[in-house]
């Protein structure tokens, strides 16, 4: 399993996903409490719809993923997300970053650690145990790489 390509490109994928999508809010959020002069409060409500529209959409990606979908819905999510976060920068009032993490929220169903394993345990049932293991070790670091970030851009 340590040798196949696909398995570890999906562990990189998740590592980016992690830090990208989930991470990057703890990591960022001083930053942003003084650039938008939003509250903390302010800020962690948007991230916790995120959390509420990931929870209540997973089984719609669960079932994208079980009717053989997961690549498709994988590599969407991951994709759109990352624009979205993109766009972060460039707003001006707080509802418009509530919109934006409520829309976080749908991809982070379609690409983090439970649909990786749905579709890891899809495509390698009944050894699917190793390649999950690989992927959350190799995840793992992405609050390392994560946090370091907002230090590094000051």
């Amino acid at each position: 399993m340590w040798k196949n390509p696909k398995v570890w490109s999906l562990a990189i994928a998740e590592t980016i996903a992690w830090a990208g999508i989930f991470y990057l809010f703890p990591a960022m959020l001083m930053r942003w409490e003084a650039y938008f002069g939003w509250s903390r409060v302010e800020l962690t409500f948007g991230f916790t719809g995120a959390l509420i529209i990931s929870a209540a959409t997973g089984v719609f990606a669960g079932r994208l993923i079980d009717r053989g979908h997961g690549r498709i819905l994988m590599t969407a999510s991951a994709f759109t997300g990352g624009l979205l976060i993109a766009m972060l920068p460039l707003l001006q009032h707080l509802w418009q970053f509530y919109l934006i993490w409520l829309l976080i929220g749908f991809t982070m169903a379609g690409c983090l650690y439970e649909p990786c394993f749905a579709f890891l345990t899809h495509v390698y049932y009944p050894k699917s145990k190793r390649p999950i293991i690989m992927v959350t070790l190799v995840a793992g670091f992405a609050g390392t790489l994560c946090f370091p970030l907002p230090a590094s851009l000051q």
